[in-house]
């Protein structure tokens, strides 16, 4: 299936093999030249939408007052946490604003690099290298198109932690390999909390992995209660740290940017 000639193509059609790898690397310097724009045009793009300006805000005043807040008077705790986990040691390396909004663009940038990794893993695993190199053609429109893959936002490790979790629940659910219920565990856990509202992702693909450990293994109790164990107390990791940055058991994202406009 690796052979590069087709995707139930008609004979004597044959992909260029390779096409989708050079426009992904032309995609990602294109990206990489962004990020050398100078500071306006950059500000101008990346805080178009306000999310990532508070994603940003938060991220500085957590490390210099040592607080979740936005506005250094209230507690805010309207972000993705996990993402926020990862701008605060930029912004402590990176005290200016200028060098960590594009020290922020740098790690969106090698969170895509990864993203299109895993994308044609995921692709050759279920079909073929011909399938990988033909995601990778659009995901590079993706890149060039889309802004939300390099605007300081949690997207590109979303998109990065969604494709890591369908390899692994792919490898147990069809390749019927129950050693990936742990991996498989932590990146749920991940998931969730790379963006909280893909909790329904989360256990969906529980559930199919569930029924497939019930079928196939003879460990399959021990395999489950290690696939939901990781998740749960990883939920319980979720509810105290969102306690401690605002007193709520979940970011408030909504609630927090409406009563900043209205104040």
């Amino acid at each position: 299936m690796d052979s590069g000639r087709s995707l139930s193509a008609p004979a004597g059609m044959v992909w260029p093999l390779g096409a989708g790898k050079l426009l992904v690397v032309l995609a990602l310097l294109w990206q990489f030249y962004c990020i050398t724009l100078p500071v306006d045009l950059l500000v101008d793009r990346i805080f178009e939408r306000d999310d990532a300006f508070y994603y940003f805000v938060i991220a500085r005043n957590i490390v210099t007052l040592g607080w979740s807040t936005f506005d250094g008077l209230h507690d805010s705790s309207g972000v993705q946490l996990l993402w926020t986990g990862l701008l605060l040691p930029l912004a402590w390396a990176f005290p200016g604003e200028e060098s960590f909004l594009r020290s922020v663009l740098a790690l969106c940038l090698s969170l895509n690099v990864l993203t299109a990794f895993l994308l044609y893993r995921f692709c050759r695993l279920v079909h073929s290298a011909v399938l990988g190199d033909i995601a990778l053609v659009f995901f590079a429109g993706v890149l060039v198109e889309r802004w939300n893959t390099l605007q300081g936002m949690e997207y590109p490790l979303h998109l990065a932690v969604l494709l890591a979790v369908a390899i692994t629940g792919w490898k147990l659910i069809v390749g019927r390999d129950d050693r990936q219920a742990l991996l498989l565990g932590i990146l749920l856990a991940l998931n969730f909390w790379t963006r909280l509202d893909s909790v329904i992702v989360c256990a969906g693909v529980w559930l199919l992995a569930a029924i497939a450990l019930y079928r196939f293994s003879p460990k399959w109790p021990m395999r489950v209660a290690t696939m939901t164990v990781v998740p749960l107390l990883a939920a319980l990791a979720y509810v105290a740290t969102s306690y401690l940055m605002a007193g709520t058991p979940l970011p408030l994202s909504g609630a927090v940017k409406t009563l900043y406009a209205e104040n």
